[in-house]
């Protein structure tokens, strides 16, 4: 068990200010707020957070020219193209200066994996905001795709996949263990997208464990990989944004139609846009237009949002971050942060959450280590780092640099004073939980459940197997009297393909004696004035029916294997005395 003094740990004011403003970001987004009064109010309580954490820290005088133009360009950017997704992106790699990685990534785990359950448990409670699409996916006819309160189902399924993320970079594991927590992750990602259907966001996670998986297996093989193999991963980056940005126009007949299918129609969108607005050096402001010409590739969005300038920038922090993780000694935190990378920059051609307000990005992070991680500033503009992060700067290394600022400042004059003064604030030190701490005693709780007897073995496999079929019970029990309304009524705006359909407007009167009927699901609807569509396809029950059963399961064996590994804990103990 771990020491009681690990519980705490010392970080200067600097670090501390960036972890308020993540955790303000992550709770905003990660309860899918995207406007509204406490949505804007959070917004700018966390901007103005970092902003301050930006401006009483140390810089080379290279660092304070790119901070600054990065800061005015996003200035402008905002008034003129009124983009916030470039502010949040820029600001959240502007703040890793003096963060360390490994934490960033802690207080990730923490507040995106609360904020996570949270939407799921209000969501299966059936009290929160009932999100939701219905399609013809997947051989049926209409199926609801369920998006947890988050914005769509796409949304829910790339939000479990930044969990995902963020969980395996601080989880160093040995191969063997590893099997554990991939089974585990691919169970939550097949459970997550029985509910989104989000094909999209099942690709971005399949990407990640391939590379994943990929450089692990390289690690735990004793090789690296060749030079050719090292030229054709740095391809991919720019052979994604290029084929986003310029394949819609350079491509033509049949390649460009089998290309367009692919991706959903979204080659055709980007070439819509590029064609009739052209490019702008600051990006253009597109609220006007209408809904329906939507750019959810990010390298498009980003390029005709935030322009050309912020889009060169970008283009050239990440293909410079790649290239300096492939030089990197082979590490597991390399191999985390090298698929991060390229599962999110290819995932980037047909989802337009990598440089909009989402805030789903987990590589940002990487991009900012690599900026202030390193000699890139120092040495000179293009000058790739000796490390992605070497987990950034430490708190002595941090204290040292303002140490010797302070001493540099001129006493004499006023602004050499407060100069002195925001260096000593910036680097005082300030006690706070070590959210690693309760990681590591969370994971070594479920560990020591299964060591309530002498065969470890057998007691893992009884507590295992008892799990699995009071699951199963549940299940069943579930599926058997789960009522079967025979209609679902649904806002005619969250359905695709429904033309044949008749539009039907409903009293707020009628509509409340309709939700209290248990033969009728009522679907999203506002007010009087709102567009509904009846549905009476066998298709959209039974897929809920068999969805609660799954989810009655999962609650029921997991509340039984905490039990058992509660029970096992205690046994350990009398057996320790």
């Amino acid at each position: 068990m771990m020491k009681k003094e690990n519980q705490v740990i010392g970080i200067s004011v600097e670090e501390l200010l960036f972890y308020i403003y993540f955790f303000l970001m992550l709770f905003t987004k990660g309860i899918g707020l995207v406007d509204g009064p406490l949505y804007k109010g959070l917004v700018i309580l966390a901007s103005a957070v970092i902003l301050v954490k930006i401006g009483i820290g140390e810089y080379t005088r290279r660092e304070k020219i790119l901070i600054a133009g990065l800061l005015v360009l996003t200035g402008i950017i905002l008034v003129y193209a009124g983009n916030q997704g470039v502010l949040f992106c820029v600001l959240l790699v502007l703040g890793m200066k003096n963060v360390r990685l490994e934490r960033a990534f802690t207080a990730g785990v923490w507040m995106w994996g609360l904020t996570f359950f949270l939407q799921w448990a209000v969501f299966l409670s059936g009290y929160g905001r009932q999100d939701h699409v219905i399609h013809s996916k997947l051989g049926f006819d209409h199926v609801i795709r369920w998006a947890f309160g988050y914005s769509h189902p796409n949304v829910l399924q790339i939000s479990y996949c930044a969990l995902v993320m963020y969980l395996f970079y601080i989880v160093r594991t040995d191969v063997k263990r590893n099997r554990w927590m991939i089974a585990a992750a691919v169970a939550g990602a097949l459970y997550i997208f029985m509910y989104s259907l989000s094909s999209t966001g099942m690709l971005m996670f399949l990407c990640f464990m391939i590379f994943y998986a990929y450089f692990e297996g390289n690690r735990h093989f004793g090789r690296r990989e060749s030079r050719l193999e090292n030229v054709l991963l740095q391809m991919i980056f720019p052979a994604a944004a290029l084929i986003s940005v310029a394949g819609p126009v350079l491509i033509k007949g049949r390649a460009f139609d089998l290309i367009n299918r692919l991706l959903t129609t979204r080659p055709a969108l980007t070439r819509y846009f590029l064609t009739t607005y052209g490019l702008n050096l600051f990006g253009e402001d597109f609220a006007g237009i209408d809904f329906h010409l939507t750019l959810d590739c990010s390298y498009a969005n980003l390029l005709m949002n935030g322009g050309l300038v912020i889009f060169l920038v970008m283009m050239a922090g990440y293909f410079l971050t790649i290239r300096s993780g492939l030089k990197q000694p082979v590490s597991y935190e390399r191999s985390v942060r090298l698929a991060i990378l390229f599962s999110i920059v290819l995932t980037a051609m047909s989802e337009p959450f990598a440089f909009n307000t989402s805030y789903k990005n987990v590589s940002l992070l990487l991009v900012g280590s690599w900026l202030f991680g390193g000699e890139s500033l120092r040495s000179g503009w293009f000058t790739i780092p000796g490390s992605l992060s070497a987990d950034v700067s430490a708190n002595a290394a941090f204290a040292a640099a303002a140490s010797a600022a302070v001493a540099s400042a001129d006493k004499r004059t006023v602004f050499g004073n407060i100069s002195r003064r925001i260096s000593g604030f910036a680097a005082h030190e300030v006690s706070v939980p070590d959210l690693r701490y309760y990681l590591h005693l969370m994971a070594g709780w479920l560990r020591g459940g299964v060591r309530g007897a002498q065969d470890i073995r057998k007691q893992r496999r009884k507590t295992i197997l008892f799990s699995v079929t009071s699951g199963l019970v549940f299940a069943i029990i579930c599926f058997a009297l789960y009522p079967m309304p025979s209609q679902v009524y649904a806002r005619r705006y969250s359905c695709d393909k429904v033309d044949d359909y008749s539009e039907i407007y409903i009293s707020e009167e009628t509509a409340r004696t309709m939700k209290n009927d248990p033969d009728i699901m009522m679907l999203g609807y506002a007010d009087e004035k709102t567009p509904m569509v009846r549905f009476i396809e066998e298709d959209i029950v039974p897929v809920e029916r068999t969805r609660a059963a799954v989810s009655a399961g999962m609650i029921g064996g997991t509340a039984v294997l905490l039990i058992l590994t509660a029970r096992c804990n205690r046994k350990q103990k009398r057996q320790d005395r």
